[in-house]
């Protein structure tokens, strides 16, 4: 229980920063903190980890057998993401050939 407890810091920003990036995705911009979770609810990435988002909050109220849930599932959590990002960007030439994109400075 120790070991979840020790994660859930960590997963309370993965969380912010996973809604403010569905929010992002499908909308171009994201809320306030206040708003956030509700706000990414209802985009793809909210609705394929929902589950997740529901128990991020009993997890960090002390609820320690859904603490080891939510730090068990978060890299399902993340490899979710990545396709909902993927089915959105794949193909796209600064994603294949990144290294044609990097900013060069002056000489």
């Amino acid at each position: 229980a120790a070991r979840a407890a020790d994660a859930l810091p960590a997963a309370g920003e993965l969380i912010a920063a996973l809604c403010r990036l569905a929010c992002f995705v499908d909308d171009g911009a994201y809320p306030s903190a206040e708003w956030l979770l509700p706000a990414a609810r209802p985009t793809r990435i909210g609705k394929r980890i929902g589950n997740w988002l529901d128990d991020i909050l009993p997890a960090l109220a002390g609820d320690h057998d859904v603490a080891r849930r939510v730090i068990s599932s978060t890299d399902q959590v993340i490899a979710e993401v990545q396709e909902v990002l993927a089915e959105r960007y794949r193909g796209h030439p600064w994603l294949v050939s990144p290294e044609v994109f990097t900013l060069r400075t002056p000489r």
